[in-house]
């Protein structure tokens, strides 16, 4: 059950009464949802957090975050947040909400595309009118899929297979730029092209909710 807090920090006190744990390294599941926090404070020292939701908050700086690697989900949506700096480090982290934020392009994002267990991501939830202003780009969603390799859901809708065969092309497209001729460059150029429309019309929707 959430606790009021008194300031804007979140301090090992706090975190202790919330989770009931006295080590704070111990916490494997911790909910901050809607406590008006804009500094996660003593959370950086939960390392054994596995899953983190600190949606509906006034955060903006997610550096002190770096330190949770072992993170599998977290929860970011409905913050004040414009620079994902600090995130890169979440080696583990599967399940990504940043619906509801400042995220202005996709070149914010440019730095969780080293994430290798990243699949689920989540950029707006037009349900819950949450949206990022990257959302409005016409050809923002292409752009995540190029970016991320190994994504399965993107805004809460499952992505089949002509995502997976997109990556391979490029991948191809990649390693033999250097040594063929324009010609067959465009034959495979027109190919991804192809791969990214159908990919369009093979979204289902996700329903399962994504913390």
């Amino acid at each position: 059950m959430n606790q009021k807090t008194s300031g804007s920090k979140v301090t090992s006190g706090m975190l202790r009464g919330i989770s009931g744990d006295f080590d704070l390294e111990s916490i494997m599941i911790l909910n901050l949802d809607g406590l008006h926090i804009n500094e996660v404070g003593s959370v950086e020292e939960c390392t054994g957090l596995e899953h983190l939701i600190l949606s509906n908050n006034d955060l903006s700086n997610l550096i002190p975050l770096s330190s949770l690697t072992n993170l599998t989900s977290l929860n970011l949506s409905n913050n004040n947040i414009s620079s994902l700096e600090g995130l890169q480090t979440l080696e583990n982290l599967e399940t990504l909400n940043l619906s509801g934020n400042f995220i202005e392009n996709t070149n914010s994002l440019y730095c969780l595309t080293g994430l290798p267990k990243l699949k689920h991501l989540l950029l707006q939830c037009t349900a819950q009118k949450r949206v990022n202003p990257v959302c409005q780009e016409a050809l923002y969603q292409d752009e995540i899929l190029l970016m991320f390799q190994n994504l399965e859901s993107l805004d809460g809708n499952i992505l089949y297979g002509a995502c997976k065969e997109l990556n391979q092309l490029v991948d191809e497209l990649d390693s033999i730029l250097i040594d063929n001729p324009p010609k067959q460059i465009k034959i495979l150029l027109g190919s991804c092209q192809d791969l990214i429309d159908g990919t369009k019309q093979n979204i289902k929707p996700l329903f399962t909710t994504i913390i």
